[in-house]
């Protein structure tokens, strides 16, 4: 009785999706789900790294041209790289500052 219990709450459930029409809604129970079956385990995760913006910049081709500008950001590879190794030294946010700067964008 309890599989048939847990089947039919399998079943409503995903009858209560599938009439959802809203495309966002949709998307945040994916993501809670997401959550649940893919959860991020942070505690073996070496905040302690630090390396340099060069050392930090070998992972890339080293045959690129770092003074090349790219008009879809406004800067040059160089200039884009930088910013991006500076936000990833920066302290993370927790879950809710980083949804709420998601909202904002849309």
């Amino acid at each position: 009785m309890e599989n048939e219990s847990l089947a039919e709450l399998k079943i409503s459930l995903v009858q209560t999706i599938f009439s959802l029409e809203n495309a966002d809604e949709i998307l945040k129970i994916q993501n809670f789900i997401n959550s649940l079956l893919f959860p991020i385990n942070t505690e073996n995760i070496d905040h302690e790294v630090e390396l340099s913006f060069s050392e930090w910049n070998e992972q890339f081709d080293t045959n690129q041209n770092l003074d090349e500008f790219i008009e879809d950001y406004g800067m040059t590879l160089g200039e884009y790289r930088l910013l991006v190794y500076n936000s990833e030294q920066e302290e993370g946010i927790s879950k809710d500052e980083f949804i709420e700067k998601i909202n904002r964008w849309k």
